[in-house]
């Protein structure tokens, strides 16, 4: 395997076969770390593949998305696991049993579609913070859904913008917009333009300026919209 060298440790323990990296340095030598290393300049993932000939690429994707971006462009590997944490993913011929993720892996999961009517209304719920909202982190359980989060902007990255759509959702969903608002309704609202739902798009442009008027990736998201 080629792995991310913070996951090292933990794959030594649990993983039957050799970690490619791990946070012993001085075992691994510095012609080695350099390799891992400038394997997030582009191309770099690919030119270790080539060198090294893993069978699987594992790592927490929230630490590397450069890593996800170098995947999304080689279509000899393929993504056989992931969960708000980690992903796993096989080179073409390896263990094809196991297929790669697909919208109905995604579904089997709870991750369905969300029909527009009903984003409209998840989003419209969405309201800046008030002094009754910060009191309420006072005597009432606070959601803070962040695995959802880093499994929203991973599905993002991978392009699978439909199960992308429903995450993000359902953290605005879950912590009632109070969870990083902003930056889900700047993914979100990018998610929308990707997929041509421009009315959704507008609603997250809006709401963010609503929370913070000067936000620039609002107004950014809103001039590729139109609207000045």
């Amino acid at each position: 395997m080629i792995n991310q060298l913070d996951a090292g440790p933990w794959l030594d323990w649990r993983a039957p076969q050799p970690v490619f990296i791990d946070d012993r340095l001085e075992a691994m030598g510095d012609e080695l770390y350099s390799e891992y290393v400038h394997s997030y300049d582009p191309g770099g993932l690919g030119r270790l593949i080539v060198k090294y000939r893993p069978d699987l690429v594992v790592f927490r994707h929230f630490d590397d998305h450069n890593w996800v971006f170098q995947l999304r462009d080689m279509p000899e590997w393929r993504l056989i696991y992931a969960d708000e944490c980690a992903a796993i993913y096989a080179a073409k011929d390896y263990a094809p049993s196991f297929p790669a993720f697909s919208s109905a892996d995604w579904a089997a999961r709870g991750i369905k579609p969300v029909p527009d009517p009903e984003a409209a209304q998840i989003l419209g719920a969405v309201n800046p913070p008030s002094v009754g909202t910060w009191l309420q982190g006072f005597y009432e359980k606070q959601d803070f859904p962040f695995g959802l989060m880093n499994l929203a902007v991973f599905l993002s990255n991978t392009g699978q913008y439909e199960a992308a759509q429903s995450l993000y959702l359902e953290v605005l969903r879950q912590s009632g917009g109070k969870y990083q608002a902003g930056d889900v309704l700047h993914n979100l609202g990018q998610v929308y333009i990707l997929t041509r739902k421009y009315d959704l798009a507008r609603i997250c442009v809006e709401k963010a300026l609503a929370l913070n008027p000067g936000d620039s990736q609002a107004l950014q998201l809103r001039a590729t919209l139109g609207g000045g």
